[in-house]
């Protein structure tokens, strides 16, 4: 519970990883249309994260994710009692829509945006998940619900679940 995963992952550039599609990914971004405007330097430094060969995340970052997968896990199951949790997982149910992701304590299952509200605030009810401090602040309460949501409605594995978590937390943490 509650442990720091504050540990380094890094390559020898001192990055989580490094790769070579980011400009891919920013001509399909600019293909997409207008949006809200965010600053230059926060859209490339999440733009280079996602265009990232996940063949290139260190063995170290994998293992450390694996960690904070399982501390999730943990700390979701102990908060499912609270009376957020009941709150959160009612609403969330009682929305209803597409079912294609489950929610901690629940037997139906919801949207992933409602899977990924229900099971971060159920991850964090009682305040016992990791933290990172240079982010300051839990980083799996609020990346691994949406991953794992993610990867439910999309049939993904376990090893996508972990990268595109990698990939959430990381850009978190940079940011």
């Amino acid at each position: 519970f509650g442990r720091d995963i504050s540990a380094p992952a890094e390559d020898r550039e001192g990055n989580l990883w490094i790769g070579t599609r980011s400009g891919e990914l920013r001509r399909v971004l600019a293909a997409s249309g207008p949006r809200r405007a965010a600053p230059p330097a926060v859209v490339d430094a999440v733009v280079d994260l996602a265009g990232q060969c996940s063949a290139d995340i260190p063995a170290s970052a994998r293992a450390m994710a694996t960690l904070s997968l399982f501390d999730w896990c943990v700390v979701a199951l102990a908060g499912t009692g609270q009376p957020v949790s009941r709150i959160i997982r009612d609403l969330v149910l009682d929305e209803g829509g597409r079912p294609a992701a489950s929610v901690i304590g629940a037997a139906h299952k919801v949207p992933p945006r409602a899977a990924a509200l229900a099971n971060g605030t159920i991850s964090h009810a009682i305040d016992y998940d990791d933290t990172h401090f240079a982010h300051v602040g839990h980083p799996s309460v609020a990346v691994l619900p949406a991953a794992l949501a993610l990867a439910e409605d999309r049939d993904a594995g376990a090893e996508v679940l972990r990268d595109a978590f990698l990939v959430g937390a990381e850009a978190s943490i940079r940011l």
